[in-house]
C-alpha cells in the first residue's frame, strides 16, 4: 500500500484533518493532502514528523521501500576508483544520508519504547 493511502486512513482512524497535521508539521494544507494523494512524498524530517502526529511504525514502511537495506543499490553498484575523488565524495554523502535516517529511526525507535513503557506495556 502506497504511503498517501496509509496516511489518509490512519488520520481518519484518529479524527484528525489534514490541516491539524499540516500545521503539526509546518507545511501547507495542500502539500500534506499532496502527501495522501501520492503526488509528492515526504522528506525524512516530515515523514519522522508524520510517524509521531499518527503513531506508526516509519521503519516498516522504509523496510517497504527498501530505503533502510544495506544493499541499496543506488550505493554498492557504485564502486568507486581511488583516483576519482568525485564518485568517492557522492558515494560518502550517500551514506551520511544513510546514517542521518538511521539515527532518526533509532531516536523513533526510543520514543516509541518509552510510549510503551510509559503505558504500562511490559
Amino acid at each position: 500500500m502506497k504511503l498517501g493511502y496509509k496516511l489518509k486512513k490512519m488520520r481518519e482512524a484518529k479524527g484528525i484533518s489534514q490541516q491539524d497535521v499540516a500545521d503539526t508539521l509546518g507545511i501547507s494544507q495542500k502539500t500534506y493532502s499532496n502527501y495522501e494523494s501520492c503526488k509528492s512524498s515526504p522528506s525524512i524530517e516530515k515523514l519522522c514528523g508524520l510517524s509521531k502526529i499518527l503513531e506508526f511504525d516509519i521503519v516498516g514502511h522504509l523496510e517497504e521501500l527498501g530505503a533502510t537495506s544495506p544493499k541499496n543499490p543506488q550505493i554498492t553498484s557504485m564502486k568507486p576508483a581511488p583516483h576519482d575523488p568525485h564518485i568517492l565524495l557522492h558515494l560518502v554523502k550517500n551514506y551520511e544520508l544513510i546514517i542521518k535516517d538511521k539515527e532518526e529511526i533509532i531516536k523513533l525507535l526510543k520514543e516509541q519504547i518509552q510510549r510503551l513503557e510509559n503505558s504500562g506495556f511490559q
